[in-house]
C-alpha cells in the first residue's frame, strides 16, 4: 500500500554500510510511483521512527505500521548518510 520495502539490520548489513547502531529498519526497496517513493525516501534509508515512535527491529516496525495503516500521515524519521530528517507520506485512499 505504502510502497515500502524493508529488512532488519544486521551486524553484516552494520558493517557493511557503515552504519553505527543496529536499531532501525534498512529501506531495501522503494516504488517510484507509490507513496513512499513520492515523499522522497529512498532505498538505503534508515527508519529509526514510525510516528514519533521508536523503532528498534523489523518486529517493531510491522507493528507500528499495522497501528499507522489507519492514519493519513505516516511520519518517518529518516537516516540518511551521516543526518536525519523527518518525512511525511501521505497514503493512498482506497476510494
Amino acid at each position: 500500500k505504502m510502497g515500502l520495502h524493508v529488512q532488519a539490520i544486521t551486524p553484516g548489513l552494520m558493517e557493511s554500510l557503515e552504519l553505527d547502531s543496529l536499531k532501525g529498519v534498512l529501506v531495501s526497496d522503494v516504488v517510484l510511483d507509490s507513496p513512499a517513493g513520492t515523499a522522497g525516501i529512498l532505498r538505503g534509508d534508515i527508519i529509526l521512527e514510525v510516528n514519533r515512535e521508536k523503532i528498534n527491529t523489523l518486529n517493531d516496525f510491522q507493528t507500528k505500521m499495522d497501528k499507522a495503516d489507519t492514519e493519513n500521515t505516516v511520519l518517518f524519521l529518516i537516516k540518511r548518510g551521516g543526518s536525519t530528517s523527518y518525512i511525511a507520506v501521505k497514503m493512498k485512499s482506497d476510494n
